[in-house]
């Protein structure tokens, strides 16, 4: 959590590559399942590194 309650680049990056990635079963050397992520476009939802 950020000190303004709302999510940044930074803090959504971190969920991405952590939680969501470890319960999608995102692991390297698994099996990949299919996954769609929808964004909506959000500043802190877009970056370099998530692309």
């Amino acid at each position: 959590m950020t000190e303004s309650g709302f999510v940044n680049r930074d803090l959504f990056e971190r969920y991405l590559k952590g939680h969501f990635t470890n319960h999608m079963g995102l692991v390297k050397g698994t099996d990949k399942p299919k996954t769609l992520i929808l964004y909506d476009g959000h500043k802190s939802h877009v970056s370099l590194t998530l692309i």
